[in-house]
């Protein structure tokens, strides 16, 4: 591309300089695009380690369920169908606190 005339300089035809725009002109699009892309990049790991964190503080706050859930599944689904269904499950009587029984 190109040809040295007798002064060092370097001399482009049309189609050269044609075509040397169209290749600064795709660089600096593609320049672009990767800018882009790494901003996109970025935010996708701040997103990631949000989620990251949500999932973990779920884990945290659910894990007695789950644990209820594995050791009695059939209890766990009754209590929360009772729960749904707006109906009172039946516990049994203690003692009243306050009534304190002695012994003599």
């Amino acid at each position: 591309m190109g040809k040295k005339n007798l002064l060092g300089k370097i001399e482009l035809s049309q189609q050269e300089i044609a075509q040397l725009k169209q290749l600064t002109k795709n660089n600096l699009l593609a320049e672009s695009k990767v800018k882009n892309l790494q901003r996109d990049l970025q935010s996708a790991k701040r997103d990631s380690e949000i989620w990251k964190k949500r999932y973990k503080d779920l884990q945290e706050q659910t894990k007695d369920f789950i644990k209820a859930q594995r050791q009695s599944p059939d209890l766990v689904q009754e209590l929360l169908n009772d729960l749904l269904n707006h109906t009172s499950p039946v516990y049994p009587k203690e003692p009243n606190s306050h009534y304190r029984q002695t012994e003599i």
